[in-house]
């Protein structure tokens, strides 16, 4: 039997047409409803999501903030709260209701929470500051630290130490010279100074000291005074200290990730463990990046974004980059380069004056030297690059070690003393490094350690120990000094 095309509906009107249009506006209006829902979800989630690392920031901020808080009041009986900052702060409060209007809910809350921790960075680093500040107090009033034995009206009182020497003006003119007279200090030493008196039998125990001081001094253990050797660590404390102190912002981070770990081995407390390992991995992966801009390249990360990269975002950056068979290991490269840093700038390596003068040696700073040498190679490539890329990375070494790579007679004279001096005498156990060295005293094995160094430095770094010439250029037709 023949097929017999259906006739077509001869009722078709514009009313059929009507509906079967209504039903496709419908349709795509559905679609396009949930689309939006869908959308709505994910920012809702991004958003959630960005207001946990927020928080979980901002809470790390605060147990900081308060810790630091309580070692002030254990000075002055006196502390801030987390309320009077976020007041004088004036952190915006949160009028939408999260059922009705989530998303400007966590818009709002966001906002706040950011605003909570740019309250709390600056308030920390100053909480910080006040607790030197009182510690300088206390070592001065109970040690007599900063003091002198100069002080005072007659000649006698000028040649020994008396309770003239130990009085709050004394300290100003010491810390805060600044200042004028019967000018208030910060509150906190204002009201240290209030509640703490000095003891006379400070400045009694203090002339014994000096007396016996002034026999051990005269002293000489193998060629070097006593005094010698304790001028030689105030030396390098006032040369390396300060970079300690200016790289502080940059280790700020993560301090907190190694403080959140530690405190999490303390508490038995896993999760929190695992994130302030993670916080202080993010970390010390930034601050490599920032001295080692090969890898940064090689890793494909933009050089200008890495100093002020959020949080959030470099941590993503760091497990995706972990994660990847052709980068893992150039992640914990830079890694290894950070946590190197960060333990040079580890506040512990830093002894008090008091402790210096009564003995103990400033060790040297090798490996931080080493960082140096390698940072200014780096600079010097850059300059012949470009003036720009040259600077940025002046500016990233000085934010991440404290060092202005630009003050060139100084980087060289701290390198030069570590090519020729320290690390001459550690290679061969002999004093006064390679200027008065004879090299007929060494044996075998030393001549070959001190030729390897003597090389290593010159290919690696463009000095040349032997001609004490800084190099611009090697090539096949030789080597070009400066």
């Amino acid at each position: 039997m023949a097929w017999t095309p259906r006739q077509p509906r001869l009722d078709y009107g514009a009313a059929d047409a009507m509906r079967e249009l209504n039903a496709l506006i419908l349709g795509l209006a559905s679609k396009h409803i949930e689309a939006k829902q869908d959308e709505e979800e994910t920012k809702l989630e991004l958003a959630s999501d960005r207001l946990a690392s927020l928080e979980k920031r901002r809470n790390t901020y605060e147990v900081a903030y308060l810790e630091k808080q309580a070692q002030i009041a254990g000075y002055t009986g006196e502390a801030d709260n987390l309320g009077d900052l976020y007041k004088t702060g004036k952190v915006q409060g949160i009028t939408a209701d999260i059922y009705e209007e989530p998303f400007k809910y966590y818009e709002q809350t966001i906002a706040a929470t950011d605003e909570q921790i740019k309250l709390l960075n600056p308030a920390i680093i100053n909480s910080i500051d006040n607790l030197l500040r009182l510690s300088q107090a206390e070592n001065f009033l109970t040690k007599g630290v900063g003091a002198t034995y100069t002080t005072g009206v007659t000649e006698e009182e000028r040649g020994t130490w008396g309770s003239e020497d130990i009085t709050q003006d004394i300290f100003r003119e010491k810390y805060y010279p600044e200042l004028e007279e019967k000018a208030l200090m910060p509150k906190p030493l204002e009201t240290y100074f209030e509640k703490h008196k000095f003891d006379p039998g400070v400045a009694e125990g203090l002339e014994a000291r000096r007396l016996t001081k002034l026999e051990l001094e005269e002293r000489v253990v193998g060629g070097v005074s006593r005094k010698q050797i304790i001028n030689e660590s105030l030396n390098r404390a006032g040369e390396y200290y300060p970079m300690i102190d200016e790289s502080g912002v940059a280790m700020m981070q993560a301090t907190f990730g190694y403080g959140e770990f530690l405190s999490g081995l303390k508490e038995k407390d896993t999760s929190m463990q695992d994130s302030g390992k993670q916080t202080f991995s993010v970390e010390t992966f930034r601050i490599g990046l920032l001295f080692d801009p090969q890898i940064a390249l090689e890793l494909g990360v933009p050089l200008a974004d890495i100093k002020n990269l959020p949080a959030a975002e470099l941590e993503k950056l760091y497990l995706t980059l972990s994660e990847g068979k052709a980068t893992s290991s150039l992640v914990l490269d830079a890694m290894e380069i950070g946590e190197t840093i960060f333990n040079e700038n580890s506040q512990e390596r830093k002894y008090s004056r008091s402790d210096i003068k009564a003995g103990i040696k400033v060790p040297l700073f090798n490996t931080r030297d080493e960082l140096i040498a390698k940072a200014y190679m780096q600079y010097r490539e850059n300059k012949n690059i470009s003036p720009d890329l040259a600077e940025k990375y002046r500016s990233d070494v000085f934010y991440i070690l404290g060092i202005d790579l630009r003050s060139e007679g100084t980087v060289r004279g701290i390198l030069r003393r570590y090519f020729r001096t320290n690390s001459v005498e550690g290679l061969t156990g002999r004093k006064g490094g390679y200027d008065k060295l004879n090299v007929e005293d060494l044996t075998a094995s030393e001549a070959l350690l001190l030729d390897d160094w003597v090389n290593q430095v010159r290919d690696q770094y463009y000095y040349d120990i032997k001609e004490d010439k800084w190099i611009t250029n090697i090539s096949g037709a030789g080597v070009e000094y400066e």
